[in-house]
């Protein structure tokens, strides 16, 4: 870009209700958080006339099976673009370690990371609270209460 060193990952924004849809679309399921985690839950085949209620792990799981296929697709279609991207800077929003919800719910979120044995967890703006730090902590989850983007190695003040 004119002879100057710009700094662009490349991210992906796999959380909210886009990539819900898309998972309720793809996979003919609904979340039902009242359900208990089945881990030999499997999707229907073929759509039929309603979707099959999962539980929310369940449902999280499908979740991260998509995005991860539809990055890969993504990932394919920008290297054959040849757009000009850090590739070695990736990072996603959905990552187990990252938080970018309002610390209410977090506080539900920080005891998932702790039973999946996620030693530290970014608390974005927004994410970050003292319960939250102080659930984080008292599960023996380290918070790190910062922007996840300093986790590639940048500082956001400086982009």
């Amino acid at each position: 870009m004119r002879g100057r060193e710009v700094f662009y990952p490349i991210g992906w924004d796999d959380n909210g209700l886009a990539t819900e849809r898309r998972v309720q679309n793809y996979f003919h399921v609904r979340c039902d958080p009242s359900l208990p985690y089945d881990p030999s839950f499997v999707p229907p085949a073929s759509p039929g006339p309603d979707q099959v209620p999962v539980s929310r792990r369940g449902f999280v799981e499908l979740c991260q099976r998509l995005t991860d296929l539809d990055e890969q697709a993504f990932e394919e279609a920008w290297r054959r673009l040849g757009l000009s991207v850090d590739w070695s800077t990736m990072y996603r929003t959905i990552d187990e370690a990252s938080l970018y919800v309002h610390p209410d719910v977090g506080l539900t979120v920080i005891a998932d990371l702790a039973e999946k044995k996620i030693p530290a967890v970014w608390l974005n703006p927004g994410a970050d609270s003292p319960e939250v730090i102080r659930r984080a902590e008292a599960l023996g989850v380290r918070p790190i209460v910062a922007c996840s983007i300093l986790g590639v190695g940048e500082d956001p003040m400086d982009l």
